[in-house]
């Protein structure tokens, strides 16, 4: 063991535990003793190496009366929130559980690292199956820290019980000479991801997701339970696409080919293919049918009043700088599968009656509030030069249907119903009796119907076409008691959303590089991307959830970074499980922490460190309420005024310290290289954990201000 390194990082651990009193998080800035545990080397084997995925492991268990229930699952960090209403994952229930996360802790270089926790309830930590750390209680900083020689390769278990009543806390924290102490990151978390444990909790997870989203609970009732419970799956509480005003919105011929054979216009679809012989004159003339119902729902409605001139060259460029290029392509996806998975609009135009593709993009959740399309708030002008270069660059062929004029709305009518159409679209049509109509979902029905992989044994049942894997996944989900559809996780179901809203398409996120650059380079003009968007990797300790939710339900009054080209988009249906559960997926709750009292001297000082003279010049980049930055390039950065609300004190404290950590293409320099002072000697003799606590009162005092209004719902 180095003795002085040791003994730097001892003193770099005291020097940046400030005092400073924020409330909730007072705690994680006190002095943290530590002990020096001496560990046992890893050598990892090669294989292993091989199969190692980012993140950890993390199984549950609870005991109830009579019963042991288990669940396993991934976690991107070591750390966990669950509210005390709430169970730790859909598939126990609430109340007290053990949590124990398994992994590896990968280091580029041998390292001599202080460990320890923040939350509570009780934990017990092993590094290569040695005991290091273990605390109990309402603070677990009150274990203390384990100093500890980290190899490359390190084989962690973490052991943690939750407190009898009330939420349940848990994150990791380390530390070392070179960097203050910080939440252990996703990037230095890997997990054996051929473990049989996890390949068949996951597929139980998968098969549940799959039972949501396919919208089986609307057709089938075996063993389902109540699902007006408050924390139920949300996902169940979404119907398909209202088709009210159908007609004025959708071509007849595109109606008739969708209800055919759905999956020939687009891929990553949830509608079945209704009809087992789509070429049949039967089907045929069923599909004419209710395209004619169908068609006729609106008709005539919702046209445009006020024409705006379309240009396709601006749509080209909004199509790019918006990021749409990184989610959907113009072009069939040919004989090899598009590398970024984007979805094909290559029929669009022949779906859209004409100006019903702009009042989409307008307003995209209008008739299909769990619509994946983000809302960018566009202006008229925007929305119609989207809906010009779309039609204009969309090589999809006329779509050759049988006229759905000659269809017969009566019979259409009776067939939308028979067929179970409005168990998942509204029309005005009356649902199917739920109780007399819908058919088993158990185990007994496993390989007929729905799931049937031969059209025989699957007879008239819609077809979702369901590859092996997702058969066996459903399948799986379905041996269980499906009670978890009544629970839900908000950690589980950010870690959906995030992935069904593609988030990567825009954000870097852990490992996972944005998609956005590459798609422009490749499938686009070329040209660079300029904008820098924030990483996603610590938006959950990094920002209050409650300002999150503003931002993704459209709720502030001002845009972060106004300057940006690209957007942040609205999800409003998502947005308070999104952004609680990313918090959640750090170990914070999704309350905003308790607000600062403000110390109007330390203020004043903060003010004066802002400024360019004799200060850091903050304001050359970061504007302060209705000032702007005073240069004009493109490092700037988000005003000052929203900071407080936005930014956590504890993630604003090592982002001071050492923003390239966090974000290596950050603009924002490093005030102190030694983590103890910064150049400006005359205000608290360079201490900068004194000044950087001076700032975050000034920053704090802003609120009392106000910004101009600006359009909200951009990064």
């Amino acid at each position: 063991m180095n003795n002085q390194r040791l003994r730097n990082a001892l003193a770099f651990a005291l020097i940046t535990s400030g005092s400073v009193a924020v409330g909730e998080e007072t705690n994680e800035h006190r002095p943290l003793p530590s002990k020096v545990v001496e560990i046992p080397a890893y050598r990892i084997d090669r294989e292993l190496r091989k199969q190692l995925s980012a993140g950890i492991l993390v199984s549950f268990t609870q005991k109830k009366p009579g019963a042991v229930s288990t669940d396993m699952r991934t976690s991107r960090l070591a750390a966990l929130h669950v509210a005390a209403d709430s169970p730790p994952s859909a598939f126990l229930l609430p109340g007290p559980f053990r949590a124990t996360f398994e992994g590896f802790l990968k280091l580029k270089l041998k390292t001599e690292c202080v460990l320890s926790f923040a939350g509570h309830g009780k934990a017990r930590l092993l590094i290569n199956n040695t005991p290091v750390l273990s605390a109990e209680g309402a603070d677990l900083r009150g274990g203390g820290g384990a100093t500890v020689s980290l190899g490359k390769y390190n084989q962690v278990r973490l052991e943690y019980e939750s407190p009898g009543d009330g939420p349940a806390e848990f994150r990791l924290y380390w530390q070392s000479a070179e960097f203050a102490r910080e939440p252990v990151p996703p990037s230095a978390l890997m997990y054996n991801a051929t473990d049989a444990r996890l390949r068949q909790n996951e597929q139980r997870r998968r098969g549940r997701e799959l039972f949501a989203n396919h919208g089986c609970h609307q057709c089938h009732s075996a063993n389902t339970p109540d699902l007006a419970a408050a924390e139920m799956m949300p996902e169940l509480s979404k119907q398909g696409p209202s088709l009210a005003e159908a007609g004025s919105r959708l071509k007849a011929a595109w109606l008739v080919t969708w209800l055919l054979e759905p999956h020939t216009l687009r891929n990553k679809i949830t509608m079945p293919a209704l009809f087992p012989e789509p070429t049949s004159a039967a089907a045929k003339r069923e599909a004419i049918n209710i395209a004619a119902f169908v068609g006729g729902l609106g008709s005539g409605r919702g046209k445009e009043s006020d024409p705006v001139d379309a240009d396709a060259s601006m749509g080209g460029e909004l199509f790019e700088t918006l990021g749409c290029i990184a989610c959907h392509r113009l072009t069939a996806e040919g004989d090899e599968p598009d590398e970024l998975g984007r979805i094909s609009l290559r029929h669009a135009p022949f779906k859209y009656q004409p100006g019903s593709l702009s009042r989409f993009l307008l307003a995209p959740r209008r008739h299909y509030p769990w619509s994946r399309m983000p809302n960018f708030q566009l202006t008229k002008s925007e929305a119609v030069s989207l809906e010009a270069y779309i039609r204009k660059g969309a090589d999809g062929r006329m779509i050759d249907a049988p006229a759905a004029a000659a269809g017969d709305t009566n019979e259409g009518k009776l067939a939308f119903t028979r067929r179970g159409c409005a168990n998942c679209h509204q029309t005005g049509v009356e649902k199917v009796d739920a109780g007399a109509k819908r058919t088993e979902a158990g185990p007994q029905a496993k390989l007929k119907g729905c799931l049937a992989a031969d059209a025989t044994d699957r007879g008239a049942g819609p077809n979702f076409k369901f590859d092996a894997a997702a058969r066996a996944s459903l399948l799986a989900f379905l041996e269980t008691d499906r009670s978890s559809l009544a629970r839900s996780s908000v950690a589980e179901a950010s870690q959906r959303y995030i992935r069904q809203l593609n988030c990567v398409a825009c954000h870097r996120l852990d490992s996972l590089d944005s998609d956005l650059a590459y798609a422009i380079e490749e499938f686009g003009s070329g040209k660079p991307q300029n904008d820098l968007l924030p990483i996603l990797t610590f938006a959950g300790e990094r920002l209050h959830a409650i300002w999150t939710e503003k931002l993704l339900t459209g709720q502030l009054t001002a845009r972060p970074r106004p300057w940006l080209k690209t957007r942040m988009p609205l999800f409003p249906v998502r947005a308070s499980i999104l952004s609680r559960g990313l918090a959640a997926q750090h170990g914070f709750a999704g309350t905003k922490q308790v607000d600062l009292k403000i110390d109007r001297e330390q203020a004043k000082i903060g003010q004066r460190l802002t400024v360019k003279d004799g200060g850091f010049d903050c304001m050359q980049c970061h504007g302060v309420g209705g000032q702007p930055p005073t240069a004009t390039f493109d490092a700037r950065g988000v005003n000052l005024h929203t900071t407080a609300d936005r930014v956590r004190h504890e993630y604003y404290r090592r982002w001071m310290f050492n923003p390239q950590r966090f974000d290596p293409s950050t603009k924002m320099p490093r005030f102190s290289m030694d983590g103890q002072k910064t150049s400006l000697d005359h205000i608290y003799t360079g201490d900068a954990n004194r000044q950087f606590s001076a700032l975050w009162h000034y920053i704090q005092s802003l609120r009392a201000a106000s910004l101009p209004e600006e359009k909200s719902g951009q990064h």
